[in-house]
């Protein structure tokens, strides 16, 4: 029985061998070919490589011996399924060897060179390869995205700016991109070629480039004439990138500039422009009063430091100019204009003391800080014109002065007792 089993086997192997030997090679191809898509199917990915790389040896075997026309087709899509196999099974050594092999069927295919100049640079960590192999490319023929892929990987990877910029250059050459021209003022300005950014940064803002990279440029233009003293050109570029969009350290930067150069119209108007966009900024008022100290109306000035006693930034400074305003004794009462009540009045609101007054029940709201900065005549000057606004609404001739933060009262006058202060 063992024996009949024995010769059975042998039978079968027998003619399973005959069988198979009598396959046409072009056939074994094929079904070498589907057993690599059954291993890729299953994830078996270097496995699937290998087979496909013996169906092309077998394919090729058929051409030679048996007379089969090349099917160049077939090998250059069982080539690229090799590849996906490699390199999903991360064998990238074959992956590359598979990628040259494709390129003998498609010399001037670019993305086969980009895949493996990717492969050198991210998974074999050889930036100097990836670029060798898109720099004999590009020599062949010159192409555009192989120049840019060159200067990123210098620029990003090699942190080599001089060749990034060279390769960017050359890029440019073929194809005038805004991306890249931002790319070469940004290398130029970063290396110190000043003349060549600002060159650079002016040929992009004809291009049209987003707002919010236009507004970069406008910027960094200003930078770069500030630093050849070209005070015009800076504060035109800055100009037209605030007047994009608003930005405070922008407008104060106008702001020290104009002032400086003593062009004290177009400091106020960008005094102007800070203030309606931060209607506090003690940077405006600051300027705002220097420029009036400047032009010796020490009065509106004085309104000015005095909102600055207190500022961390400001005021020491503000306090001296007070200080210095009063020894020369040019706070007057004649910023109270000596014509009409309304006239008076609107100027107390203005300078900033007045906030409110309630004529009906003879009180009157002030800014403490402004009010404990002015003169006693002053403030019985100011008195006399509320007690005499209130009289005139029908009221008695009195006021009492009220702190606009606090609530608590600082002083009375009346026609009868005079002014008394209440806070030392």
């Amino acid at each position: 029985m063992k024996k009949n089993i024995t010769f059975a086997i042998i039978f079968f192997v027998i003619g399973f061998l005959l069988v198979a030997e009598g396959k046409p090679l072009e056939r074994i191809a094929n079904e070498l070919g589907v057993e690599g898509e059954n291993f890729y199917n299953e994830k078996n990915y270097v496995e699937a490589a290998k087979k496909f790389e013996e169906a092309i040896a077998k394919l090729d075997e058929a051409v030679k011996k048996d007379g089969i026309p090349e099917d160049k087709e077939k090998i250059s899509r069982w080539y690229e399924y090799a590849f996906n196999g490699y390199y999903q099974g991360k064998d990238f050594t074959n992956a590359i060897r598979i990628l040259d092999k494709r390129l003998e069927f498609s010399p001037d295919d670019y993305d086969l060179i980009k895949y493996k100049s990717i492969i050198y640079k991210k998974h074999l960590e050889d930036v100097d390869k990836a670029n060798e192999v898109l720099i004999k490319f590009d020599q062949k023929k010159p192409h555009y995205k192989a120049r840019k892929t060159i200067a990123v990987n210098f620029k990003k990877y090699k942190k080599n700016k001089e060749n990034a910029l060279l390769w960017y250059k050359k890029a440019y050459e073929l194809k005038q991109e805004k991306s890249v021209l931002e790319n070469i003022a940004l290398l130029n300005k970063e290396l110190g070629n000043s003349q060549e950014a600002i060159e650079a940064y002016e040929d992009l803002i004809k291009m049209k480039p987003s707002e919010k990279k236009l507004i970069s440029a406008y910027t960094i233009l200003g930078n770069l004439y500030d630093e050849k003293k070209n005070v015009s050109k800076a504060t035109a570029n800055y100009e037209k990138a605030n007047a994009l969009k608003f930005d405070e350290k922008l407008s104060i930067l106008l702001i020290t500039k104009y002032y400086d150069s003593k062009q004290y119209e177009k400091a106020t108007k960008s005094i102007e422009t800070l203030l309606k966009n931060k209607t506090q900024s003690p940077d405006a008022i600051y300027y705002r009063a220097l420029i009036n100290y400047d032009k010796g109306e020490k009065a509106a000035a004085k309104t000015d430091f005095v909102k600055l006693i207190n500022d961390a930034k400001y005021g020491k400074s503000a306090k001296g100019y007070i200080k210095s305003i009063k020894s020369e004794g040019n706070y007057e009462s004649s910023n109270i204009p000596a014509n009409t009540e309304d006239d008076k009045l609107n100027t107390l609101y203005s300078s900033g003391l007045l906030k409110k007054i309630k004529v009906d029940i003879n009180e009157a709201w002030v800014d403490p800080f402004i009010w404990e900065s002015i003169d006693y005549d002053i403030k019985l000057g100011i008195c006399k014109t509320l007690a005499d606004k209130c009289d005139k609404a029908g009221s008695s001739g009195r006021i009492t002065i009220i702190d606009n933060k606090s609530g608590d009262k600082i002083a009375k006058y009346s026609k009868s007792f005079g002014y008394k202060n209440f806070k030392k």
